[in-house]
């Protein structure tokens, strides 16, 4: 047991004829992580004070506020958004068993991309506008398959002869983007 102290946290102060004692240093690093959390707890407070005495100083007109949110409003609408979803395929195909994606957040589509998540398997890429059939925009499967698009305010479907121009071979993982606005 330690028989001096510092003068500010009474923390442990050995002389040489002093025995250690495991629960000396317990306490000491009990003082001292008690002391650092009150430290941290003061410099939050002292950065709030700050950050809302700059907000108090810097004090703008509700004209110039309304301005500047109309603007970034604007600057908001103007950036597209990226949906990221993935399914397993279901092995159906066909008009009575298409494949459909939720838009999600996007009321605006452009472009959806549809891709096996393993291996260099085709894909699928439907633009928004195309309202009836397209060509497979992939190679390996030939020139038979037509792609059936359906383009709703919050879904897109497609359809196929077969489950592979589909994009939905039974237990195979795929993962599709849409960007729009």
């Amino acid at each position: 047991m330690s028989t001096k102290h510092t003068s500010n946290y009474a923390l442990s102060q050995w002389e040489a004829s002093d025995p250690v004692i495991r629960v000396d240093f317990n306490a000491d690093n009990a003082k001292i992580d008690a002391a650092l959390a009150d430290l941290e707890t003061k410099k939050a407070d002292t950065s709030a004070l700050a950050a809302l005495q700059t907000a108090i100083d810097s004090k703008a007109s509700s004209a110039s506020v309304s301005t500047l949110s109309s603007q970034l409003n604007a600057a908001k609408a103007s950036i597209p958004k990226i949906v990221s979803t993935s399914y397993t395929g279901t092995g159906t195909c066909k008009q009575s068993n298409p494949t459909a994606l939720s838009l999600g957040s996007i009321s605006q589509p452009y472009l959806v991309i549809v891709r096996p998540v393993e291996g260099d398997g085709d894909g699928l890429v439907l633009l928004y506008g195309m309202t009836s059939s397209c060509s497979h925009l992939s190679g390996s499967y030939g020139s038979g398959y037509n792609v059936t698009i359906t383009w709703s305010s919050s879904r897109v479907s497609w359809y196929a002869d077969n489950a592979s121009a589909q994009m939905n071979e039974s237990g195979k993982q795929y993962r599709a983007f849409i960007l729009g606005m």
